[in-house]
């Protein structure tokens, strides 16, 4: 099954583990979503992130990026024209200073206890300055409820 978000540039794919085979089941790894964990992060607060980027081929694409949140605000203070299209209702953005590339969109951005934060999104340049912006937590959820039409289990 695959789907997509209405106006959030998100897709969901659901797969039968009795589809893939023993070999692939056993690299899956768990990705720990804490909502509340992520609900409490404050703005400048010193959380580290790392994202990696994994190719087709289950190779790491390029190297592993390391930074720390900058900020998780509302997308009303992006002037219009620096929010791509495909985001037309996405509440809030996060912002980091992980370097993220042109193909990197849809990485995973964790923290250092592996906690799912948000998801490689776009990269703006305003004022001549790179913004480097995830989708948060919230709306990943939020689209996971749209398309599934039920709540992930998370704690």
């Amino acid at each position: 099954t695959v789907g997509s978000m209405d106006g959030i540039d998100v897709s969901f794919v659901s797969v039968k583990r009795a589809d893939l085979s023993p070999e692939f089941v056993e690299t899956l790894m768990t990705v720990h979503i804490n909502k509340g964990y992520v609900d409490c992060i404050e703005n400048g607060k010193d959380v580290t992130v790392g994202i990696r980027t994994i190719k087709q081929d289950g190779s790491v694409w390029k190297k592993d990026r390391t930074g720390h949140i900058v900020e998780m605000k509302t997308t009303d203070y992006l002037p219009l024209n620096y929010m791509p299209k495909c985001y037309s209702n996405l509440k809030y953005v996060t912002t980091i200073t992980a370097s993220i590339y042109s193909g990197s969109s849809g990485s995973a951005v964790f923290d250092g206890y592996g906690n799912l934060i948000a998801m490689v999104s776009y990269i703006y340049t305003y004022a001549g300055e790179k913004h480097y912006c995830a989708i948060t937590l919230e709306d990943i959820l939020a689209g996971y409820i749209q398309f599934f039409g039920e709540e992930l289990n998370y704690y």
